[in-house]
């Protein structure tokens, strides 16, 4: 179902890579996920929101991290450049949405309320309403994932775009860090954050791994 909501608007996103240099050398930091491995500071861009500004508040978002100071931008990545593109029927969200039980259900609960920027896959649809499935996921090893459970629900089709920006960072400390320390995020998670050699392999979870190729390949 691919283009039967055709738009021009894209999702934008940030991604940082943050450096620093030590006695072993140039590294790059890293964080591991309770439940999805091991991750770069990555997010969505708010409404109103520059890419500079948001990169540097997912950073802190993220890990706590505000001392630092950006090197340049890497360039911007499509779908065509993911590593993970979008399936025939998979959308994402380029606003805040409702999660309704049906078409135009008013008064919807906030915790059914969908983040922007999620991926959903739409099943069906009608008028200016389409039903989606979301699904929420679990690392099973090997940087891959298996499915948790799948949410449903109907939500505003003008919601919907297939069209992705990726903004890449290069970001480099300007005070010390730790070796490793921890940051509480959304929904009660704990960040595990730490410092892996930049010429080795992070063992990043799928998707992610493209965004640092794609880095090297722009002098990172």
């Amino acid at each position: 179902m691919n283009n039967a909501y055709p738009t021009s608007r894209a999702l934008g996103k940030v991604t940082a890579f943050v450096t620093r240099d030590s006695e072993r050398g140039r590294e790059l930091l890293v964080f591991r996920h309770p439940t999805s491995g091991v991750q770069l500071p990555a997010g969505t861009i708010e409404p109103g929101e520059t890419p500079e500004t948001a990169v540097l508040r997912e950073l802190e978002e993220e890990t706590g991290v505000k001392d630092v100071e950006i090197v340049r931008s890497l360039g911007v990545m499509t779908m065509a450049d993911e590593e993970i593109g979008l399936d025939t029927s998979e959308y994402f969200l380029l606003r805040n949405v409702s999660r309704m039980r049906y078409p135009g259900e008013p008064d919807v609960p906030r915790w059914r309320r969908i983040r922007r920027g999620q991926r959903v896959h739409v099943v069906a649809q009608e008028g200016d309403y389409v039903k989606i499935h979301y699904y929420q996921f679990r690392l099973i090893g090997g940087g891959d994932f298996d499915v948790l459970r799948c949410a449903v629900g109907w939500i505003d089709a003008d919601a919907l775009t297939t069209e992705l920006e990726r903004h890449l960072f290069h970001l480099r400390l300007t005070a010390p860090t730790p070796e490793t320390w921890q940051k509480r995020a959304d929904h009660q998670h704990v960040f595990s954050m730490y410092w892996v050699p930049m010429n080795g392999d992070p063992m990043l979870v799928k998707g992610l791994r493209r965004w640092l190729t794609w880095a090297k390949e722009h002098d990172l």
